[in-house]
Formats: C-alpha cells, structure tokens, sequence
C-alpha cells in the first residue's frame, strides 16, 4: 500500500510540473481496490502542421472555431491560444453529431455521446515551425452524462475527427 501512494504522488507530481501554457499529456491515477493502481493517459493534443505562416493562421483560427459553432470563451495573442474552456452541448455541436467527434461508450444501443449531456473543452495551440509553416495542436477533452439520471460525468474520448476538421478547414481558407 505505501508504494501505490509514493507511485501515486509521484505521478501526480509529475503532472503538477508540467507548463500550463503547452498542450500536453496528462495523467489520470486511480487505486484500484487496495491491490492496484492504475495510470491512465488522457488523448493528449492532436498535432499537425501546416505549410502556412504562423500569422496567416492565427488570423483565421476564430473564424474556423465559429464555422464548427464553437463559441471562443479564451483567446491569448501571446502563447497563440484560442478556444472554449468549458461549454454544453447535447446531441449536436452545430449541425454534427456530437457522436462524430467523440465515444462515450454505446450503453443504449447507439451511441451515447448522441443523447448524453456533454462537457466540451476544445482548445488549438500555433507556433512556428521549423520549415516556414504553422504547427497546429488541438486539445479535445469531454466528459457525459445520461441526462435523466442524476450522478458524475464520465470521461469521453475524442475520435480526432474536430481536430481534423480545424486543419482541413483551416488549410481550405489559405489555400484560397
């Protein structure tokens, strides 16, 4: 038991030291019983680059967020970061289902990320990249709900597909 508690401190520890200001991994710690621990890692950022300069894409980054009815609750010219730190969305997040960007598991017989209450974090990051383009890395966290039944929400995952989405549509608006 001490060890699952120095591993646990450890690893939360780690976590602490991280910059806040990057889009990085982090960890969930979880004893499990009294003989267990179990480490998980969040998804992480979602990271590409594109071959455009770093204030091109910048310019365009609000209006690709509010093209996928993302509202913009954050937004810092000077680490280049933009985003929602915390919204609602139920069913859709514009016209898409939420079940297209994200799993919250398949309890009902279809997808629960479709009827689930959702918590959507979606945060972008750009800086420079070492050929001239815009590195591009996209944060994507969500938890759920069944909505008539009282408890906690539960971790979704992302299916990358928002992230994908911000770069094709970003790429789509210069490449004009």
């Amino acid at each position: 038991m001490r060890f699952v508690r120095s591993l646990s401190l450890a690893a939360l520890a780690a976590c602490a030291s991280a910059s806040p200001s990057t889009l990085s991994r982090t960890a969930d710690v979880a004893v499990v019983g009294t003989t267990g621990l179990r480490i998980r890692q969040s998804d992480g950022a979602k990271v590409n680059t594109v071959p455009f300069p770093l204030a091109r894409v910048w310019s365009v980054l609000p209006s690709v967020f509010d093209s996928l009815a993302i509202p913009l609750t954050d937004l810092d010219q000077a680490k280049r970061t933009l985003g929602n730190a915390g919204m609602k969305a139920h069913k859709t997040l514009g016209k898409v289902a939420l079940s297209t960007y994200i799993d919250c598991g398949n309890t009902q017989g279809f997808p629960s990320a479709d009827s689930y209450d959702i918590h959507l974090t979606v945060t972008t990051q750009v800086v420079a990249a070492q050929n001239g383009g815009t590195t591009i890395g996209t944060l994507l966290e969500a938890a759920g709900k069944p909505m008539a039944f009282p408890g906690a929400f539960t971790k979704c995952t992302t299916k990358e597909k928002l992230e994908d989405q911000i770069i094709a549509i970003v790429t789509a608006k210069l490449s004009r």
